[in-house]
């Protein structure tokens, strides 16, 4: 194993269970840079979609 890694993720409904933001702060050791630590922050969207489907239309 050559990188560890710290993270933790806040995940927020942001509009009615098909929106939702991430906010992930991240802490990495890197074995190429000598573990010294390095902060990263991703921020994410996600967007669910779905429909009924008629058994009839079939």
């Amino acid at each position: 194993m050559t990188n560890y890694y710290l993270q933790t993720r806040y995940r927020r409904d942001v509009h009615k269970g098909i929106l939702f933001a991430d906010v992930i702060p991240e802490l990495h050791f890197q074995r190429d840079v000598s573990y010294d630590p390095r902060w990263a922050m991703t921020l994410r969207l996600e967007m669910y979609f779905q429909r009924e489907i008629s058994r009839d239309y079939f």
